[in-house]
Formats: C-alpha cells, structure tokens, sequence
C-alpha cells in the first residue's frame, strides 16, 4: 500500500513538472511580441581571459502604444542614455547631453503592420538538451544554444539578402540558457552562461575567447511608460543629422571621398 501511494506521489509530482517548452515559448514570445509595452533589464559580466572581467548593467524601456522609448547602459566607467519622446531625441554619453528632432514614425508604421497572429517558435530549432519543470507556478525550460544551427540561419540570411559571407570559426563549449516563463504566459527573464571562441578573422587576436553570463528580466509589460528625463532643460538642441551632411558634403566638395 505504502509503495502505491509512493507510486501515485511521483506521478503527480512529475504530471505538475513536465509541459510542451515549445507550446510555453511560442506563447511567451507571441505575447512578448505583441506587447503594447516592456521593460527589459540586462546584467551581464563578459571575460575575456587574462584576468580581465567587465560588467555591463542597462535597462530599455519602449512603449509602442505612446511611440517613444528609452535605454541607458553602463560599461566599465562610461554610461550612454538614450530616450525618444514626442518626437524629440535625447542622448547623453557621460558627456554631453544633446537633443533634435527625429521622426521615427515611419519605423512604428511598419511594425505595426507586422502581422503576428501565425508567428510560430519552434524551440528544438535553435536548442538542444531541453528540460523543464515548474516551480511556484512558473515554467522553467533550460536548455543548450544549438550554434551550429543558429549559425546556419544566420549564413542563409546573409546569401539571401546578399552579404558578403565568411568564416567565423565560431565555437561553443558551454552555451546553457534557462528560460522562466509565468503562469500567464509571460516571459519572466533570461537568463545566460556559455563560452564563445572563434578565429582571429571574427574576434581579432585579443578576444580569442569569451564567456558571458548574466540575465535578460522582462517587467511592466503592457504597463511600461517614459519619462523624460529629470533635467531636461539641460539638454542642448542640435541636429547632428544635417551636421553630418554638411561635413560630408565639405568634404566630398574638396576631393576627399568617404565611404558612404
């Protein structure tokens, strides 16, 4: 009797833990991508042998409903902020803080238009050695990038619009990826740890060798909103854009070509 009852605990147990990952993740991601808004927070520490570790931390906000975005990242001693609201850009790189007029109309259009209702994510496309639990209502799915694969559709992506195509040597030792997706079909985070090497033509001499590991955590979906920033009356108005031009005309006036 005692044996049966054990019996029947691990069933259960085991019926709680195991799910479709590919059904959990095409729903997270569909949501995801029909967000009307998202906050998207990144933690990262990438080394690069010989010692040196460096951490990056960023956060990106973008509300497609209200037509603006912002993001900020941090990098060793530099920090570079950008917002787009009301048609205005905003940027400041630890330096100077600058604003012009920008429209970016054009790009929400044809996002907008993007039609996602038969989007499909087939999980085994792109990762192998997939497991899956459930913990405190949560999908948890841990899996290993497939390289070899994504590589490949990265390779036919470059033939199909034409690119110049090469070698990157790229390999992958340790690629493991775990993916937490909530009870409402929500992308909760990201969360990432695998070494990279690839060929001197890729990574040049010095970065023969990488590890990443860190997190993507996704928040506020549907609720995120931007704000401009507190000392906006600081930001000086410019317009880089045209300014460009013109140097580049000077430029191209006096007999000095530049590669467009």
């Amino acid at each position: 009797m005692k044996k049966l009852g054990l019996i029947l605990v691990t069933l259960f147990l085991v019926g709680c833990s195991s799910f479709n990952a590919k059904d959990v993740m095409n729903k997270a991601l569909k949501n995801l991508y029909v967000a009307k808004s998202v906050t998207v927070e990144l933690e990262t520490k990438v080394d690069v042998g010989n010692g040196i570790e460096m951490a990056a931390t960023g956060i990106l906000k973008h509300n497609l409903e209200d037509r603006d975005f912002s993001g900020s990242l941090t990098f060793l001693f530099m920090n570079y902020e950008v917002l787009y609201k009301d048609g205005y850009l905003y940027t400041y790189d630890s330096i100077d803080k600058v604003k012009q007029k920008v429209n970016y109309e054009e790009n929400y259009d044809v996002y907008e238009a993007l039609n996602f209702e038969n989007f499909n994510f087939n999980l085994k496309n792109y990762f192998k050695n997939i497991k899956t639990t459930k913990k405190d209502g949560n999908y948890i799915i841990s899996a290993d990038l497939n390289v070899d694969s994504v590589m490949k559709e990265y390779e036919k992506y470059e033939r199909n619009n034409d690119f110049s195509s090469m070698d990157y040597g790229i390999k992958a030792k340790k690629t493991r990826f775990k993916f937490i997706v909530g009870p409402d079909f929500q992308l909760r985070s990201i969360e990432f740890d695998f070494n990279i090497s690839g060929g001197s033509e890729y990574t040049g001499n010095m970065l023969e060798r990488i590890k990443f590991k860190g997190s993507l955590t996704f928040s506020d979906i549907n609720n995120t909103k931007v704000q401009l920033p507190h000392d906006v009356d600081e930001y000086l108005e410019e317009n880089i854009f045209e300014d460009a031009l013109e140097i580049n005309t000077e430029m191209n006036s006096s007999g000095v070509e530049l590669n467009q």
